[in-house]
């Protein structure tokens, strides 16, 4: 079951980082440890299952669980993506920080959890955890974003949460 967990997680990250691959480069001046604009979300006339990109894709929304779950420092956010039909949020960002260092950091984020489950992978770690009502699941990749000039050699952070007020 966690073998399969884990294959999806990770084919769903690199679905994500594929996509971002033509992706216009993100702001300059968009770092995840300010971040104190609230997003708007795109709006539809759909009732669609599928994550929908805030229109500032480059800021944390309000409901994001910036005391429990933090961003590092150094933290380049390339995507955040919403999804009201689950109360999910997906944030992706890369970091120059070493791929165990931020294993290291989001566990300790997770401590309290009663079921934190840490899984290494070949380039990195799947961390997942469900607390107080939310699900966490954390993708570190060290060689993910190679493919990209723009962020090569930079480690990538795939963030997905579900269950969000």
């Amino acid at each position: 079951m966690k073998k399969t967990l884990s294959l999806i997680l990770l084919s769903v990250l690199i679905l994500a980082l594929a996509a971002c691959g033509a992706a216009e480069p993100a702001p300059e001046e968009a770092n995840g440890e300010a971040a104190p604009a609230i997003s708007e979300q795109s709006q539809t006339n759909d009732d669609s299952q599928s994550p929908q990109t805030s229109s500032d894709s480059t800021t944390l929304p309000a409901n994001y669980p910036k005391d429990v779950l933090p961003l590092a420092v150094d933290a380049e956010i390339i995507d955040v993506r919403e999804n009201p039909a689950s109360k999910g949020l997906e944030v992706m960002y890369v970091s120059d920080n070493d791929v165990g260092t931020l294993c290291d950091f989001y566990e300790g984020a997770l401590k309290d959890a009663p079921d934190l489950n840490t899984l290494e992978t070949a380039d990195g770690y799947m961390i997942s955890a469900n607390m107080d009502g939310v699900g966490y699941n954390i993708m570190l990749s060290e060689d993910a974003m190679n493919p990209n000039p723009q962020y090569a050699g930079k480690k990538s952070v795939y963030i997905m949460l579900s269950g969000l007020e």
